[in-house]
């Protein structure tokens, strides 16, 4: 498989990770938690022998790119909108 896919692949899990928060806005926190956690059970869970490949590696790390990109910034994008004082 071209590295440039894989590359591409990621590349648009970031930005549909960004255009989510940017359309949704940050969800309530532990959604975005349980998306950090899921990134990182995807992460470390063994796959089976029939999902071996450089297809489902792609698709896997498209998965944990776009639930850590998720997860982090609907953490971040909340922290900073409950930050302000209104008067």
């Amino acid at each position: 498989m071209s590295p440039y896919f894989v590359m591409l692949a990621y590349a648009a899990a970031v930005a549909l990770a960004i255009v989510l928060l940017y359309h949704f806005q940050a969800r309530a926190w532990y959604w975005h938690a349980a998306s950090l956690v899921l990134a990182f059970v995807i992460g470390y869970v063994p796959a089976p022998e029939s999902f071996t490949g450089p297809v489902p590696d792609a698709i896997t790390g498209f998965l944990i790119i776009f639930f850590l990109f998720w997860g982090l910034g609907g953490l971040l994008l909340d922290m900073s909108l409950h930050g302000h004082k209104h008067a």
